[in-house]
This record gives structure tokens, sequence and C-alpha cells, in this order.
């Protein structure tokens, strides 16, 4: 099976979501412009929460293939209303409790995947003021793996190319559609 951005990301969920500290957590989620929906004052699901985001990797060339050195960040977030330092400390759903449960659950592991194991990278506080003042703590844990990534050949390429072509669209199809669509057909 060919490894993705994709299926690592899904596979840190699974293995969030069947774990004891998934259990403690109200939301195990991508992550989707978390912070900004936060100060907004909207939480995007409940808190405690683990959010997971791919941010990012060199590629370098083995062979005929390609290497992702990949960094995905898990951010570990807790509400407390009595105080910031409460939503830190809280022995079963505390950010320190969740950033110490996630370095457990990943650290080494290669999760069913052909990755390298996961090294983690380090802990990235998320101050933020806004998220203070609402009594939320949010930590970063960053983690390391690589994997190959098989190059598509143009054939495939073309045949899906093809296929999203010559699908049909319900309704009517302007030419100004068509016409985009061929552009784009052209510019891959």
């Amino acid at each position: 099976m060919s490894v993705s951005i994709t299926s690592v990301e899904q596979a840190i969920l699974a293995r969030i979501k069947s774990s004891a500290l998934g259990s403690a957590l109200k939301t195990a989620d991508s992550y989707q412009r978390v912070l900004e929906a936060m100060r907004g004052g909207l939480l995007p699901g409940e808190l405690p929460a683990v959010y997971v985001m791919f941010t990012g990797g060199p590629v370098e060339r083995v062979s005929q293939k390609f290497k992702l050195n990949a960094e995905f960040t898990l951010y570990a977030a807790a509400q407390n209303l009595r105080s910031v330092q409460a939503a830190k400390a809280d022995a079963t759903a505390g950010a320190y409790f969740i950033v110490n449960s996630l370095i457990a659950l990943f650290a080494g592991h290669q999760l069913g995947l052909a990755i390298t194991p996961m090294i983690p990278g380090g802990v990235d506080p998320m101050d933020d003021d806004e998220l203070s003042k609402m009594g939320v703590v949010m930590y970063g844990i960053r983690f390391r793996t690589s994997f190959v990534i098989d190059p598509v050949n143009d054939e495939i390429l073309n045949d899906l190319t093809e296929m999203f072509l010559n699908f049909d669209l319900p309704g009517e199809t302007s030419p100004r559609v068509v016409a985009d669509m061929t552009a784009a057909k052209d510019g891959i």
C-alpha cells in the first residue's frame, strides 16, 4: 500500500481515538483553522481536544522515487474556566497530560504504515491572549517521520484527467466551464 500524507494523518487520528487518551478527549480531528475559530469564540468541537496537521517537510530523490521527510504537528487543547494554570495541570484532561500522552503514544511508532518511526521534534506553546481569556491552553507537539512517495505515471494521470473532463455535470454545462476544464487538463 502506498503511503500518503492523508494515510499518515488518518492513522494518527485512529491511534488517538482508540487509546485511553481518546476516551479522555471530547474531540480528535484534523486541524482546520482551529486557532482562528477559537479566537472568534467558536470552539471547533469540544475541549479537551487534539487536532492533527501536516506541517510540511523537504522532499528528496531516492533512486526513481521520492522520500518526504514529513512533520506532523498534534495540537493539544484544554480549557478550564477557573484559570489557565488549571487548564494546563488537570491530571486527566489538562494540556500537560495530553502532551505527555501524545509523546508516549507516538514516539517510535510506525502506525502500521511503511514510514520511519515517528520522532518527537519539540513542543511549542501556542500563546494567544484571546485563548487565554477563554481559559484555553494549546500546545503543538511536532513529530517527524519519512516515507516514500511513488511517482504517478503520466498515463494514469491522463486517465484521471480524462475521467474528470468526461464526467457529466448535473444541469447545463456552460462553454466557460468546459473551457476551464480543458485549460486545466492542458496545464497538467
